[in-house]
């Protein structure tokens, strides 16, 4: 599994939007039609191309973000 958190604290309001219209298109584009909804700004993936993918994207948009490839998660 692989995670990606990334913080959009930083990035000014009108920039968040786009990333969450770009985010979506990305789920839809990888048939991810559905997904948990949280306040944690963190994506998980069975998909390491996908994740790579939201990275980059989170990247791009200025956000502080990081990619792990987890093999054990804890509650």
């Amino acid at each position: 599994m692989y995670l990606v958190d990334y913080d959009l604290s930083v990035v000014p309001a009108s920039k968040r939007v786009q990333f969450y219209r770009k985010f979506k298109e990305l789920k839809i584009s990888y048939k991810i039609f559905t997904g948990s909804r949280s306040t944690y700004s963190v994506f998980s993936t069975q998909n390491r191309a996908l994740a790579e993918a939201v990275y980059r994207l989170a990247l791009k948009f200025g956000a502080v973000c990081h990619l792990y490839d987890a093999n054990r998660l804890l509650p």
